[in-house]
């Protein structure tokens, strides 16, 4: 290639960076400005890129101010972002009570991630007085809207002897909803259920569906136990049911919105 050729896509690039880089600013300032007249949509926005360092410099204690501007009027992602903040210490103290109030403030309004996370601090008594049946309460209205993590919870839960008898129907019923969704975890755990007949009717071609799908997603001492399963099912499985199997696989696709990934803020 002519040096003079090579020279020249340096510089188109070079003005299509420039190019990015001033549009990006521009919505920023844009953002910031809605933020300042008190959107709360922006406001909220605006942290979160603070919170993760998306576009501006990491800064927490910045990211705070802006969710508590949203959150002050009412705004309940922003409510849930100061629940985490104040959960993890960042950007104001770590106290588990406030992160109780702020996720309350959200869970009142019918936010999933928030009711999912309260049911979490009742379960474990952290910033509140430890009530397994409150906790179960607002997972359930969580797992009811459809959040994943939540109906995964329920699955342990009911697995479990945290409130009561072991029912592995119920276990399998909440871990198939989240697992349609994409869950991993739950993938793992209905995949086990099916290939030892746990809480529904014994079926090793969808048990190594759960696995298969499961395996493609974890990591580290998780996907070692699907890993491992998966060998022990086919060691069993017939040539006819493996490909059964893998076709299943390779016809499936997540059912609802989810909200699988643990990532925390709502942006």
């Amino acid at each position: 290639m002519h040096p003079m050729w090579r020279r020249g896509i340096v510089l188109v690039g070079f003005a299509v960076w420039v190019a990015q880089a001033a549009a990006q600013t521009d919505e920023l300032n844009d953002l910031r400005r809605r933020a300042t007249r008190g959107e709360v949509q922006a406001q909220n926005a605006l942290g979160g890129m603070y919170d993760s360092g998306d576009g501006v410099p990491r800064d927490y204690v910045e990211a705070v101010r802006w969710f508590r501007l949203a959150a002050d009027q009412g705004f309940p992602d922003a409510q849930v972002n100061l629940g985490f903040n104040s959960l993890f210490g960042q950007g104001l103290p770590q106290n588990d009570q406030n992160a109780a109030r702020w996720f309350r403030l959200a869970a009142n309004q019918g936010h999933a991630n928030a009711q999912a996370m309260l049911g979490d601090l009742y379960l474990l008594g952290r910033g509140v007085p430890q009530n397994v049946n409150e906790g179960v309460q607002w997972m359930r209205m969580a797992a009811e809207q459809g959040f994943a993590l939540a109906q995964n919870s329920l699955g342990d839960i009911y697995l479990s002897e945290t409130i009561g008898p072991t029912d592995e129907t119920k276990a399998a019923t909440w871990y198939t909803l989240a697992a349609q969704q994409g869950l991993a975890d739950a993938q793992l755990y209905l995949g086990a259920m099916y290939a030892r007949g746990r809480g529904v009717s014994q079926d090793d071609v969808r048990a190594h569906m759960w696995l298969t799908l499961a395996s493609s997603k974890l990591t580290g001492s998780r996907r070692g136990s699907a890993l491992e399963q998966l060998t022990t099912l086919e060691r069993r499985m017939r040539e006819q049911q493996l490909a059964v199997a893998e076709r299943l696989v390779e016809e499936w696709s997540p059912n609802g919105t989810g909200h699988i990934n643990p990532g925390r803020r709502q942006r």
